[in-house]
């Protein structure tokens, strides 16, 4: 709706604000993948590879795709957000971390996997399954 009260049927500035939002998503993403891992090289790599994959795919389909690109963002906000908050824990990160996705479900209701992706990027690359206890710990977390 935004689009359409600046740029009304202006197709060049609809696609300006598409291509703005694809290339913030895989700088997004390099600067996650590069904050977990600690690996710049291989990192520099997946949004590139991302980004191609999202794009054909979408052209094969027709559609700009405006709730993908806007879940994608908050996808990649809410991983940045939860990086920080594993590495300092705090109440205010962790509401940061929340509200990011309810950004994101608000988007696209496929989100709903983003707390399994976040127990996931615990046990690896982030080691936070350091006993049985952390693991339920962690669990309990994404639950809330």
């Amino acid at each position: 709706m935004l689009d359409c009260q600046l740029y009304r049927l202006n197709a060049g500035g609809h696609h300006f604000t598409s291509v703005l939002l694809h290339a913030v998503v895989a700088i997004l993403l390099f600067i996650v993948l590069q904050k977990m891992t600690g690996a710049v090289r291989r990192a520099h790599l997946s949004p590139l590879f991302s980004r191609f994959i999202h794009c054909a795919s979408n052209q094969l389909r027709g559609s700009r795709s405006g709730k993908d690109i806007l879940s994608g963002l908050f996808f990649m906000l809410t991983l940045a957000a939860y990086v920080k908050h594993a590495r300092a824990p705090s109440l205010g990160r962790y509401l940061v971390v929340f509200l990011l996705y309810a950004f994101g479900l608000m988007c696209k209701p496929m989100l709903v996997s983003l707390p399994l992706v976040l127990l996931l990027i615990d046990y690896w690359p982030l080691r936070r399954f350091t006993d049985p206890s952390s693991a339920r710990r962690l669990f309990i977390e994404k639950l809330h």
